[in-house]
């Protein structure tokens, strides 16, 4: 069941050399780091909990007895100076860029 998702990652980070963002679901796979090593790439990672703790996660936003903490909005016309927010690390919260 998560093999596939964790193979469609590893394509991503094969295409998409550099600071990516990637995900996978499941507690083990298998894969063919190749990819990684002639890339010299860098994988990190961060476990986030369970799926049981995700849904309940999605059920107190849902009732929204749980909200993000957003720092600013930008337009995304302003995705340079949301970059450079963020580079300062002055935000408390996300930094959301509006589509």
């Amino acid at each position: 069941m998560y093999e596939k998702t964790n193979q469609r990652s590893a394509f991503c980070f094969a295409i998409l050399a550099g600071d990516n963002l990637c995900s996978t679901s499941g507690d083990m796979g298998t894969q063919d780091l190749s990819d990684v090593y002639v890339r010299q790439l860098t994988i990190l990672g961060a476990r986030m909990g369970t799926r049981d703790e995700f849904k309940m996660i999605l059920k107190l936003v849902g009732e929204g007895r749980l909200r993000p903490v957003i720092d600013k909005i930008f337009p995304l016309k302003d995705a340079a100076q949301a970059q450079r927010r963020m580079e300062e690390g002055k935000h408390i919260g996300k930094i959301v860029l509006e589509i």
